[in-house]
């Protein structure tokens, strides 16, 4: 059998080990006879963890991974404070903001940065600042007024500037 003693796999079989404990971690399996643990064992009742680039049994895996089934610890995309799945993110490090599971340093286009979340824009905003309804432009087939969009035919204009005159008679 196979472990890995001072960051190399060796031979549990070599005379200088006297028993499992003798292993720094052990493996159950390994790629190569030299190389690489493919799995770990159980030593003292403490589960292992693989990480698949180093091929190491590790006692935990190590910040910004996740555990796979197969315990096998998997790194989380770019820019993820913590992750539990492969190809998402639960939480963004500092600065970073999350779009569709995952960690950007600035929102795309169409989106406004909600306390580090990307909202979209409502669906009449090109763009928006703020909220998601305050729109810094509109869609070409929309007309603004006062940062707000709306359809180009005239019941929508009418109704708009109906609900402005009502609220300034209200001010009065």
């Amino acid at each position: 059998e196979m472990c890995i003693r001072d960051r190399k796999i060796v031979d549990r079989c070599d005379q200088s080990f006297t028993s499992l404990v003798d292993c720094d971690y052990p493996c159950s399996t390994s790629q190569d006879s030299l190389t690489a643990c493919t799995t770990c064992v159980v030593k003292q009742n403490v589960e292992l963890f693989i990480m698949p680039k180093t091929f190491e049994c590790l006692k935990s895996c190590p910040d910004k991974h996740f555990i796979e089934t197969n315990r096998v610890c998997i790194p989380c995309p770019k820019y993820c404070a913590s992750c539990s799945f492969r190809g998402t993110c639960d939480v963004c490090e500092t600065g970073y903001k999350m779009w569709n599971k995952l960690c950007h340093e600035k929102c795309p286009f169409n989106t406004v940065d909600i306390n580090e979340i990307c909202t979209l824009c409502s669906s009449k905003c090109l763009t928006c600042q703020g909220t998601s309804s305050f729109c810094t432009a509109c869609k070409n087939d929309k007309f603004s007024y006062e940062r707000e969009c709306y359809d180009k035919d005239i019941s929508a204009i009418m109704s708009a500037l109906k609900e402005q005159v009502q609220l300034t008679l209200l001010d009065c």
